[in-house]
């Protein structure tokens, strides 16, 4: 691609404008140099590169006024720019531009939960977004692959996506406001903590104008409750066609997945030879279906992405166990049910995802009554550790030195270790929320009905959880279960001491 060539009259007034700018800024934020510009002459789009007249790094929205007023008057380009992630050259500089850096523009200014929303500056990542509002279950929907390092503002440039946009939109879907200042340097807000405005969709128009039409500064976004329940499936096929057709099939049935990803067989021999990822390479596709929401209706949703696959491809159910913690860490435990044949090519996979693999079964629904029989035993022995440092508590022992003591013994277990940290701290932010927890009882209840059991210590379990949860800290992490011991007892059980409560009624 050839660039415009740089216009002689601009590139004149090269010393008198960086002498004009340095009025406005400090000379530690602007650039000049040819080292430091060479820093800013391209986007992720590397193949294309030119350096700019000129760099600056304001940090205030004055800064940015200012300095687009100066250069309007000159008649001066300007090229904004976030993190610089964009393959399509939307942060590509001209040689006879200044190239205005906005990621010092990096604070979160406001969360609101009441009306799901957050409101910060251009140059904050996207997954910061996501990460802020995470200890209270929320996320920023919109997920482009560069999260990490993109900025929100470069999100509304370029109207970024991401896999999870097919449920719940592009940025544009998700914008409720924003703050720009236009070229001659005026300052302008539309929008804000409310859905759509009357009159003209100024949003809709700004959104993806790469900015054309002004330098964004602050943006305003909804947030969302983070899905109780996500299940990804896996399915290979053996040509283009019947994945494509499933795919198809998926939406025509009305199913909306939170992720829907094909992959041809190139792309699959790419990826691998790239990371090593452990797809199956013996298939000529794969499909990927993320489904998400309330347990029952990803049940529901997976049994019938199972039954469309199936005309055409294989089908694994796969859930799994190690909370937040063993996902961090790649080693999750995972229950599969599905072919043997179908598992043993998607095992390198979930190899990647998981420590413990078993294949549970030949059928789909193994997996998830092996998920079942796992809450069991995380429900069983979440209650097991609320009794056990309650009664160390009213015996008058150190807490601490107690879990230290189980720790070292028979009595250690996986609850142990990542749960008794949030008990001995009295913080239960959530990692598996206790009306989850409660949810998968129920369901466990109704398993047992269906075939024909009893059993007495999960049904103890069940109830007390439900005690939990009416008294109203379902959203709570599981482990607060300790505290229906604690009302019993009226001892508290926290930190290295014991304290005194009041009994319930008391």
């Amino acid at each position: 691609m050839k660039m415009p060539a740089a216009e002689s009259e601009a590139l004149a007034q090269r010393d008198e404008l960086l002498a004009e700018l340095g009025t406005i800024l400090p000379a530690e934020r602007i650039i000049a140099d040819e080292p430091g510009l060479r820093t800013y002459d391209c986007d992720a789009l590397t193949a294309y590169r030119q350096t700019p007249m000129l760099v600056v790094l304001p940090d205030k929205v004055d800064e940015v006024s200012k300095i687009l007023a100066v250069c309007d008057r000159r008649g001066i380009k300007v090229v904004a720019r976030g993190a610089g992630t964009s393959v399509s050259g939307g942060a590509l500089p001209l040689a006879d531009c200044v190239l205005l850096a906005m990621a010092r523009f990096n604070r979160i200014l406001d969360i609101d939960y009441d009306n799901r929303c957050v409101t910060a500056q251009c140059g904050v990542t996207n997954l910061a977004l996501s990460e802020a509002v995470a200890e209270r279950g929320f996320y920023y929907a919109p997920d482009p692959s560069s999260q990490i390092a993109c900025t929100i503002g470069g999100n509304v440039a370029e109207n970024s996506g991401g896999v999870h946009c097919l449920k719940y939109g592009m940025t544009t879907n998700n914008l409720l406001g924003l703050e720009l200042v236009l070229m001659d340097g005026t300052v302008l807000r539309i929008g804000g903590k409310h859905l759509d405005a009357e009159g003209y969709d100024l949003l809709g128009l700004l959104t993806g104008s790469e900015g054309l039409l002004g330098v964004i500064t602050e943006v305003t976004v909804r947030i969302l409750p983070r899905p109780e329940t996500a299940r990804a499936v896996l399915a290979g096929f053996s040509d283009d066609e019947s994945a494509g057709q499933v795919v198809a099939d998926i939406i025509a049935a009305g199913i909306i997945p939170a992720g829907l990803e094909m992959m041809d067989k190139f792309i699959i021999q790419a990826t691998e030879d790239f990371c090593h990822a452990g797809y199956p390479l013996d298939v000529a596709a794969l499909l990927i279906v993320e489904l998400d929401g309330p347990e029952v209706e990803v049940d529901h949703l997976v049994q019938s992405v199972v039954e469309l696959a199936e005309r055409g491809g294989a089908m694994l159910d796969a859930p799994v166990s190690g909370a937040d913690v063993r996902a961090i860490e790649g080693t999750l435990s995972i229950m599969a049910g599905g072919d043997p044949v179908v598992f043993q090519r998607c095992l390198p996979v979930l190899q990647v995802l998981g420590g413990q693999i078993t294949h549970m079964g030949d059928e789909v629904g193994a997996g998830g009554y092996a998920k079942l029989a796992n809450q069991i035993m995380v429900a069983i022995n979440l209650a097991s550790m609320g009794e056990a440092l309650v009664f160390g508590a009213k015996a008058g022992l150190d807490v601490g030195k107690l879990v230290q003591a189980l720790a070292g013994g028979a009595a250690n277990s996986e609850v142990l270790r990542l749960k008794s940290d949030k008990v001995l701290g009295g913080h239960f932010t959530p990692g598996g929320r206790a009306e989850v927890q409660l949810k998968d009882l129920n369901y466990i209840g109704d398993s047992m009905a269906v075939l024909g059991i009893s059993l007495p210590v999960t049904d103890l379990v069940h109830e007390l959880y439900r005690q939990l949860v009416a008294a109203g800290f379902g959203g709570d992490d599981h482990s607060a279960i300790i505290r229906i011991f604690e009302r019993m007892t009226g001892v508290e059980a926290r930190g290295g001491e014991t304290s005194a409560v009041a009994p319930k009624g008391g």
